[in-house]
């Protein structure tokens, strides 16, 4: 069934205009990634970090090469086992991650304060980094010591949107403590309630 959606709509991918990020995020990021982190924050969490800077994961071209390959083994795989629903490759789902992979590079930045809930400290990466720095064991108590609020650390990258703006997709990261954080592609919908839900997640890696 996969396979057979997956030929049927290769059009899509072909016509689709790439809808990349420009220098500014726009309300829509700014409220896509606001969602992310309302969902995947504890309810108790008071304060997150965001990293400024956007990445570019290259890691989710796995993700890529398999659904343009149809491989439905590695894409089950970065599913963890969750099967592929038609839904979750339907036409518009293919138009946001192509728009994804075919933005083009930016130094967009997440530099405003928007009404991130929990509240969110906006460091550059280099910022976080430096934790870690001549004493990676004591990087974490360091990081927790500047920011004795924050549940842990995001990470974004920029986001493909479907034509009707109905799809999406995006890489985030989160990093908690040592050895707990993970790496993600989310493919999220638009809800009814004009509120953006995950409707399928690829993990790219976990520590």
């Amino acid at each position: 069934m996969l396979t057979k959606l997956l030929v049927s709509s290769v059009a899509a991918f072909l016509i689709c205009p790439f809808i990349g990020i420009g220098q500014q995020l726009s309300e829509l990021d700014y409220k896509l990634y606001a969602e992310i982190i309302r969902d995947e924050s504890p309810q108790t969490a008071k304060a997150v970090v965001v990293i400024k800077e956007l990445t570019a994961e290259g890691e989710s071209q796995i993700v890529d090469t398999a659904i343009r390959k149809r491989d439905e083994n590695v894409l089950a795989q970065l599913s963890q086992g969750v099967p592929l629903k038609p839904a979750v490759l339907d036409s518009s789902s293919l138009q946001a991650f192509m728009s994804y992979f075919g933005r083009s590079s930016s130094d967009a930045q997440i530099n405003n304060r928007p009404s991130f809930s929990p509240s969110a400290y906006l460091i550059p990466k280099s910022k976080f980094n430096s934790f870690f720095m001549n004493d990676a064991l004591r990087g974490w108590k360091r990081f927790y010591k500047a920011f004795p609020l924050a549940d842990g650390v995001f990470e974004f990258s920029g986001i493909g949107y479907s034509r009707h703006l109905d799809k999406a997709v995006v890489y985030r990261a989160i990093r908690r403590n040592e050895l707990n954080g993970n790496g993600m592609l989310l493919l999220l919908e638009k809800t009814s309630a004009n509120r953006w839900s995950v409707i399928h997640r690829f993990t790219l890696w976990n520590n």
